[in-house]
């Protein structure tokens, strides 16, 4: 074997070393990719549902409209499903869903606020714009005022929607203009009824007093009502009467608790 053949014979050797040496970095090079890729799409997938606001329904009840999304592996979500679904609850005024990468969904709700409970069975809360919200368990300490004797058929107050009796429209939107302009009064009410003669009626929580306001001119008279707390301020309050009657024009007549 002559020279030039001994020195093709050991770059033929070189190159199959090197190509063999090229071969298995790239073998191992492709492995580390897939499991690179694997564990990134991995990284990707979401996992995590946050919650925020003030939020009084307990999470895991608006988890239950999404689990069938949440249970899934994927790196991508509907976010405006998510959103419709959220929504579709009946104490959900209005939701906003946002992804943060990489793995986690934010779940921004607002909830209505409850402005009263109406007494019937099952009893329900009513926002200030009459939408119906079933009884939940973890509200019950709400202090809002109760709303008895009225139309007490359910199909008056569909849960999701707003009510359709006309005297509880009118009743909310005096407890709203109270709890606007006379908060004092619409903390301290226990309770707001109608008689046999459509006429209101407040009851107050301390001792009770009861304040008959009749059936017309109703915020008139509340601010006949705010003008006597305000003159005996500092000597009496209202619940050192057993009650007081608004139904009579610019009056005020009041029976002193025995």
């Amino acid at each position: 074997m002559n020279y030039y053949q001994m020195a093709k014979k050991k770059s033929n050797n070189i190159f199959n070393n090197l190509l063999r040496v090229s071969l298995a970095i790239l073998t191992i090079g492709l492995i580390w990719i897939s499991i690179s890729w694997v564990n990134f799409r991995g990284y990707m997938d979401i996992n995590n549902y946050s919650y925020k606001g003030d939020i009084r329904i307990s999470e895991s009840e608006y988890a239950g409209l999404i689990g069938d999304i949440t249970k899934q592996t994927h790196s991508e979500v509907d976010l405006i499903e998510i959103q419709e679904r959220i929504e579709m609850h009946p104490y959900v005024q209005a939701t906003r869903v946002s992804h943060q990468f990489p793995s986690t969904v934010h779940i921004e709700i607002v909830e209505r606020e409850p402005l009263a409970i109406l007494n019937g069975d099952p009893m329900v809360f009513l926002d200030e714009n009459y939408f119906v919200m079933p009884e939940v368990g973890n509200l019950e300490d709400l202090n809002v005022p109760i709303l008895s004797n009225y139309n007490p058929d359910p199909e008056l107050y569909p849960i999701g929607n707003k009510a359709n009796s006309v005297k509880v429209q009118e009743s909310i939107k005096l407890l709203q203009k109270i709890q606007n302009d006379y908060e004092s009064l619409y903390q301290n009410i226990s309770e707001m009824s109608l008689n046999t003669d459509d006429e209101f009626i407040i009851v107050l929580i301390d001792q009770p007093t009861k304040i008959r306001l009749g059936r017309n001119n109703i915020w008139t008279k509340l601010l006949v009502l705010k003008e006597f707390e305000i003159a005996i301020q500092g000597k009496k309050s209202l619940t050192d009467y057993a009650y007081l009657d608004m139904r009579y024009s610019n009056q005020v007549i009041a029976k002193e608790r025995l």
